[in-house]
């Protein structure tokens, strides 16, 4: 079980902005994503991974009750934006029971991407995730080529996505 802490876990490969050249250990660089298929925060169409199947995708691992996932909330929906059409979005809520306050801190930062609830933290679990926040970069055929523990930037999020849209 995802354990409930905001604390930042680093890895001494991490580049300047956090993203890692490797993923956990247990996936393997280059690892196919595990699939999830979430209930959408706020209702409506299920969350999946297969539904961006072909298109390079962002995963941010979030809970409302990490402060550094609230920071960084701002930097995805900036990024979100800017990369409208090449670069897909997911949001996973994870082990958060006030999921409405998990949807109006996303509403209030100017996200408007898919985010699901993984209120078990099972699909955490699939990406062993082990701190929050934590940020997955897969490419369009559906590999993991990076993750950045920890809060993300914009600066960030914009060259792991340049580094995905040229896989």
């Amino acid at each position: 079980m995802l354990a409930v802490s905001a604390a930042i876990r680093t890895t001494p490969d991490a580049g300047p902005t956090g993203t890692t050249d490797t993923t956990p250990a247990a996936l393997g660089k280059n690892a196919a994503a595990p699939s999830f298929d979430l209930p959408r925060l706020g209702g409506g169409a299920p969350v999946t991974l297969a539904a961006v199947r072909g298109r390079p995708v962002i995963i941010n691992f979030f809970a409302s009750w990490c402060t550094d996932c609230q920071k960084e909330l701002a930097a995805f929906a900036v990024a979100s934006r800017h990369l409208a059409g090449k670069v897909e979005f997911i949001g996973i809520d994870t082990n958060d029971d006030a999921t409405a306050t998990a949807l109006a801190l996303l509403r209030h930062a100017g996200d408007h991407y898919p985010s699901g609830v993984d209120g078990n933290g099972q699909t955490a679990d699939r990406y062993l995730v082990g701190a929050l926040p934590e940020t997955f970069f897969v490419d369009a055929r559906g590999r993991i080529i990076s993750f950045s523990p920890g809060a993300e930037t914009v600066a960030g999020l914009l060259a792991g996505a340049t580094t995905l849209m040229r896989r």
